[in-house]
């Protein structure tokens, strides 16, 4: 379940994307990622097992985007491989703010369902705030987003979760990752995330990553 949002790909990873420019309004960017556990929103998706995950975006210079995103998934119900696809919109206000909206379509291998998630965000400088709405679970999320640059390659991530079902139990999760660019097509992240679950015990998972870009 994985949402093209700012600066974090939340679950999760940091990264840099490649981009190559094609009739000057077209550009095409790519990501193969090797990741110790796929974790979204705060739950580990792969029962602690690492996986392999890819994504490919098309984007105009208009601000509309269209991609995809796939990894393997194992829960307690389904195991297979996730596809998600993505379409959004993007356009500065500033040269420090800029507005976001798509939509993203998941999609299981296995036996769970597809579902349909609209979201709406915010960028100001180093932060960013996003609305998601899943009218298929009937679920809120609302997520805030910071990341820094603190030396040459060097990057601090933090984010802070909130998730509200219409019916159900709420939680809130927090994330902090490092990424390390080592050139310009490989790069190296870890994270340590923090799931607060009403009525269980807070559940805290560490991952790390390597990104290759092309």
């Amino acid at each position: 379940m994985k949402a093209r949002t700012l600066g974090l790909l939340a679950a999760s990873l940091i990264g840099i994307q490649a981009n190559n420019s094609h009739a000057d309004s077209l550009s095409y960017e790519g990501n193969l990622t090797l990741a110790s556990r796929y974790m979204f929103r705060g739950f580990d998706l792969s029962d602690s097992d690492p996986v392999v995950q890819g994504d490919f975006t098309i984007s105009h210079a208009s601000g509309f985007s269209i991609g995809a995103w796939a990894s393997q998934y194992d829960v307690v119900t389904d195991d297979g491989i996730e596809t998600d696809l993505v379409v959004s919109y993007e356009t500065e206000i500033s040269d420090s703010v800029s507005v976001n909206i798509g939509l993203t379509e998941y999609t299981y291998s296995g036996d769970t369902d597809s579902t349909t998630e609209y979201y709406a965000g915010l960028s100001v400088e180093n932060f960013g705030v996003t609305y998601y709405r899943d009218t298929d679970l009937k679920n809120d999320y609302y997520s805030l987003d910071a990341e820094f640059d603190l030396m040459t390659a060097l990057s601090l991530a933090f984010h802070i979760g909130h998730n509200s079902p219409d019916n159900g139990v709420s939680h809130e999760d927090y994330n902090i990752g490092l990424g390390y660019a080592v050139n310009r097509h490989l790069s190296l992240s870890a994270n340590y995330s923090l799931l607060e679950l009403d009525g269980a015990d807070d559940d805290n998972n560490f991952a790390v990553s390597v990104n290759y870009l092309f």
